[in-house]
């Protein structure tokens, strides 16, 4: 389906059943862009934005995603959690910290785990953070964790959640073992080198109040090595 998507089309697809389909690309919506995808959820964010809390309407959008994420297939669940996500459902987010807490995670491919692994870190899930943290670090893709942010790339600037990221790191250093502190120190590091955002970031969080003093040295000696070279 291409064309204009109205909040009048929106409501009208809402209430003749049609916003699975919408959301998950099918029938009368089908599409292999994943760029249309991403831009029929931008719009649904948009109108699910401008609904009373109590609208009926904003009920059976939040009632359509928790039956997606409901069916056995993963492609349908990952919609849900990024759909979810990007409407900040508390729903979601309580599935997103049940599927950590149960280990659920493991059982489901690598996109659904990513899905599960970024909609955590986008939204700041305090509950889960060390444990999402802990399989970035031990899969090797802590830069990954890092970069998820809310500021693009090209513009230099810290975002809060870019903040918010670092602490979580802190946190996860000072109950991690040597190996796992020596890992992060070399993951940590190699992102300081092509990313001036996190560069930024390290900065204005070591003029924070010391939460704890190895992570901290292990801040400044990364800005000891950016600086050297």
């Amino acid at each position: 389906m291409h064309m204009k998507i109205t909040q009048e089309i929106l409501k009208e697809i809402i209430l003749e059943e049609k916003l699975s389909s919408f959301i998950l690309g099918d029938e009368e919506f089908l599409t292999d862009r994943p760029e249309i995808d991403y831009s029929r959820w931008g719009e649904l964010h948009r109108f699910y934005e401008t609904l009373n809390i109590d609208s009926p309407l904003r009920r059976k959008i939040d009632d359509t995603i928790i039956i997606l994420y409901a069916e056995a297939s993963e492609s349908k669940k990952q919609a849900a959690v990024a759909v979810g996500r990007l409407l900040q459902l508390q729903s979601i987010k309580q599935k997103i910290i049940n599927a950590f807490d149960n280990s659920e995670i493991p059982n489901y491919g690598q996109n659904l785990q990513n899905e599960f692994l970024f909609s955590a870190t986008i939204l700041q899930l305090s509950e889960v953070a060390s444990s999402v943290i802990k399989i970035f670090t031990s899969e090797g893709r802590l830069g990954e964790f890092i970069m998820c942010s809310s500021i693009p790339s090209y513009v230099e600037q810290v975002g809060e959640d870019d903040i918010w990221r670092i602490e979580v790191m802190d946190a996860f250093f000072e109950d991690s073992d040597n190996d796992t502190r020596e890992s992060i120190y070399s993951q940590a590091n190699e992102t300081a080198m092509y990313s001036k955002n996190f560069c930024l970031a390290i900065r204005k969080y070591l003029t924070t109040d010391v939460r704890h003093r190895e992570f901290h040295l292990m801040l400044e000696k990364i800005v000891g090595d950016i600086n050297s070279r």
